[in-house]
Parts: structure tokens; sequence; C-alpha cells
């Protein structure tokens, strides 16, 4: 943009050069004064113009991630609360069970709980703002949610 806006620039200056260094009348060469000046002051405009709407549109993609994390997050912490609940749970069930059903009761147990911790390291990852790009961790963290309900049901 800038590159665009000196070479712009040049050509118009170039082009008062000529205009004064040849013999056209005096008013002529204020009237390409006048167009050269009128010329740089558009490009200018455009170039403002343009920087304008490449601001607007990052800073409507960034409201957007943010909206879309604050979703994420709240969609987490929902699985985790029910993954907690299940726990609970189990745990009663694991008091009252004999040995068979309580190695199973534990077992179930075992496998929520590595799926409440595999959720709490991609919450802290998705709070630290991760460098991994945004759709690929959003995949990630859907699937491994995904996952975690199955392993309820």
């Amino acid at each position: 943009m800038k590159k665009t806006t000196f070479l712009l620039t040049v050509a118009l200056i170039s082009g008062i050069f000529v205009a004064t260094t040849t013999s056209c009348s005096r008013e002529k060469k204020q009237e390409v004064a006048n167009e050269a000046q009128n010329a740089q002051e558009d490009v200018e405009k455009a170039a403002k113009d343009a920087a304008d709407k490449v601001k607007d549109t990052a800073d409507d993609i960034k409201s957007g991630v943010n909206k879309e994390k604050e979703e994420l997050v709240a969609k987490i912490d929902k699985q985790q609360e029910a993954i907690k609940n299940e726990i609970a749970r189990i745990d009663g069930k694991i008091a009252t069970a004999k040995n068979k059903e309580k190695a199973n009761w534990e077992a179930r147990k075992k496998k929520l709980e590595k799926e409440k911790e595999n959720l709490d390291a991609s919450l802290k990852e998705l709070k630290d703002n991760t460098k991994k790009e945004w759709k690929e961790l959003k995949s990630e963290l859907n699937k491994q949610i995904d996952k975690a309900q199955k392993d309820l049901e």
C-alpha cells in the first residue's frame, strides 16, 4: 500500500515536472498541478479506507473467535460437571458393590477420571490462548467432549 502511494506520488511529481518544464501556459501548468494534487489525495484516501476495512475485518474475526472460545469453555465446563456427578454416583455404587461389580465400577471411574484430566488439560490450553491454530484446537476439543459424553452413556 505504501509502495503504491509512493509510486503514484513519484509519477505525479514527474508529471508536474514535465508540465512545468515544457512550454505550456501558466494556467495549464496550474491545472496539471491541481490534478496531480487531487490524484494524490484520492490515493491517500483510498489507502486509508482500505486500511480501515482490514482493521474492521480483523476485529470482527477476533470477536467471533472469542465468542466461539467462550462457548467451548462453557461446553467443557458442562461436560466436566457431568463427569464429576457420574464419578460421585459411581463412588456410591463402589461403596455398596460386591467384588466383581466393585472392580467394574472402579474401572469405569478410572476411565472417567482420565477423561476429566484430558478435558482439564484442554481447558487450560484453551484459556492460555494456545499457539495452535484455532480451528485445529476447536476440532480436537469437540472430539474430546464427544468421547467423554460417550463414556458417560
